[in-house]
């Protein structure tokens, strides 16, 4: 067994047998952190395999999720411009025009599609930056490193209360324009014509 891979089964948050985390440099494994630990390591290992900057691998919580999911894995500028997209698309009037909802699409899909590879890059990109610190505690390099990547535990939270608050205001909004009336009247001549 050669250093790289006694480091990598020494620093892997998980400590498992899988074949490919063995391979992958341990400062993977201490960005991506726990949470999808075995699941980033495995796409990543085929990212370095085929060589290719933008190799497209479906990730569902990327497609569902796109800006939550990004800031969730802390790649800020992802997340901005995915917020900067939706601006966009609410300026445009997301219910009338299909061009709104065709850019809404788009970015969702392209998250979906290339989320991994970009996240891939902002994985490379820390452990790069890390890497050029002169630092002779060990165990601070890895405390480092894993802070700076990892994930924002909270954005879950917070995307839960976004949807909430969003269908508490919608609620709220349709009964006052009168549209949550003609629901409640409809419901009442149900329950008299019986």
């Amino acid at each position: 067994m050669n250093s790289q891979t006694e480091a990598s089964i020494s620093d892997n948050p998980e400590n498992s047998s899988n074949d490919t985390k063995l391979l992958m440099p341990p400062g993977y494994g201490h960005v991506v952190g726990v949470k999808g630990h075995s699941y980033y390591l495995e796409v990543f290992f085929d990212f370095q395999q085929n060589g290719q900057l933008f190799h497209p691998v479906w990730n569902l919580p990327a497609f569902l999720f796109a800006g939550f999911w990004a800031f969730y894995r802390k790649m800020y500028v992802s997340a901005g411009l995915w917020a900067v997209g939706i601006y966009v698309a609410l300026q445009l009037g997301l219910k009338t025009d299909p061009l709104a909802m065709g850019l809404l699409l788009i970015m969702a899909l392209a998250f979906g599609l290339y989320g991994n590879a970009l996240y891939y890059h902002k994985v490379e990109r820390t452990i790069a930056r890390f890497a050029k610190t002169d630092t002779d505690d060990r165990g601070k390099a890895i405390a480092d490193l894993t802070f700076a990547g990892g994930v924002h535990s909270w954005v879950p939270w917070l995307l839960i209360s976004v949807l909430v608050l969003s269908s508490a205001t919608s609620i709220v909004a349709n009964f006052i324009s009168g549209e949550g009336r003609s629901g409640v009247s409809i419901i009442q001549m149900l329950m008299s014509a019986e």
